[in-house]
């Protein structure tokens, strides 16, 4: 890696150049348009400076232009381009580095200067710089300062004919509140009409509008997607009779007292289970099994009364044959069926999210098409 020389880096090929904030980037472009325009003489609408955002991209057309004005300055008025440069410095302040491009492309500009016979003689070198930065500055206008989004919808519309592009298709700058329409029309029309089981599973997975923003606009203009694993076929049925039956058991045989009890007797390591919870998650059962009906949308403390749960955070020393009250049986015969239960509610949600992809995919494009928008 080599320090990056303003004056003397190649205005052909490629250049990388890395630089953290502060280090004087933008000053850096402003000198290479200047270049660009004097010594390989193109025209200020055939330079293209790309930045990210609309409030750089302002900034970085303001600070060109600047630079050109102040060249023009110092050449209507030769400021240091004559031999008596300290001088001319210490009457006006000037950018040196401005002062040096402009004696390099007025040096480049003499070693062309000799015409053919009979042509008619070119301009004097400053006279043609002159006249360069006159034309950039009249043409400011068309300067190609964009932000990437702005660009790309510039070459869009400039080959509306090979890119199927709409002529005077709007350039949308933040396509998230389309997208998120997008997907809640494909909830109101996919998911809600779905059983409340299915719902409460989608809810355990976090898969809720609220939560889906971020993805949906990564999903909605990445394609083509492929969805792995593939689904093919029908989804199995959902029957819930088995996950109800072990609902009301477990149901049945709760009692908060007797639990808050057994726990404070049962030897268990208070790492895992602290006694000042004991009654809160009596609480939290009892509010979760007195409920209308079976629910997935489970208490966070029901695996603290599985039978493996519970044998894992027993003492060294613990009776062999020491065994707790009938509801813990029971919650694992509901957990089984909670388990199975959300196997086959899996198989749906996999279906579900492979349409979702589809949908955004497709709708996102032609609500574009339709309103004549492009987004990046």
């Amino acid at each position: 890696m080599r320090s990056f020389d303003l004056l003397q880096v190649p205005l052909t090929g490629r250049t990388l150049v890395e630089a953290s904030a502060g280090t004087g980037k933008t000053y850096a472009i402003t000198t290479l348009v200047l270049r660009l325009l004097l010594e390989r003489e193109y025209p200020i609408d055939q330079i293209l400076v790309v930045t990210f955002t609309e409030a750089a991209t302002s900034e970085l057309r303001g600070r060109i232009r600047k630079r050109l004005v102040d060249a023009q300055r110092v050449l209507l008025g030769g400021l240091g381009l004559d031999s008596d440069a300290a001088a001319a410095e210490a009457a006006e302040p000037l950018d040196s580095t401005l002062v040096l491009a402009l004696r390099q492309a007025v040096k480049l500009r003499s070693q062309g200067r000799r015409a053919a016979d009979g042509a008619e003689p070119p301009l004097d070198p400053v006279e043609r710089c002159k006249q360069k930065i006159d034309d950039a500055l009249r043409d400011f206008d068309r300067a190609a300062i964009f932000t990437i989004h702005g660009f790309c919808a510039r070459v869009l519309q400039d080959n509306a004919f090979r890119t199927g592009s709409a002529f005077e298709a709007e350039l949308l700058k933040d396509a998230r509140e389309l997208i998120h329409d997008t997907l809640l029309d494909f909830w109101a029309r996919e998911v809600t009409p779905l059983p409340l089981i299915v719902a409460e599973y989608l809810r355990r997975k976090a898969w809720v509008p609220s939560k889906l923003a971020r993805p949906t606009q990564w999903l909605a203009q990445t394609w083509p997607l492929r969805v792995i694993p593939e689904v093919a076929g029908a989804a199995p049925s959902v029957d819930t009779s088995a996950f109800e039956s072990a609902f009301e058991a477990a149901r049945r045989s709760f009692d908060a007292h007797e639990l808050v009890a057994f726990l404070e007797g049962a030897n268990l390591h208070k790492g895992y289970y602290k006694p000042d919870k004991f009654v809160q998650w009596g609480e939290e059962l009892s509010a979760y099994f007195n409920g209308m009906r079976a629910s997935l949308i489970v208490p966070a403390c029901l695996t603290k009364f599985r039978s493996e749960t519970l044998a894992q955070a027993r003492k060294k020393g613990s009776s062999s044959n020491w065994e707790g009250p009938g509801f813990i049986a029971k919650v694992d015969a509901l957990w089984r069926e909670i388990t199975s239960l959300e196997e086959v509610l899996g198989e749906h949600f996999l279906r579900l999210r492979t349409r979702m992809i589809a949908w955004l995919q497709r709708e996102v494009a032609e609500q574009k098409r339709a309103q004549r928008l492009v987004s990046f």
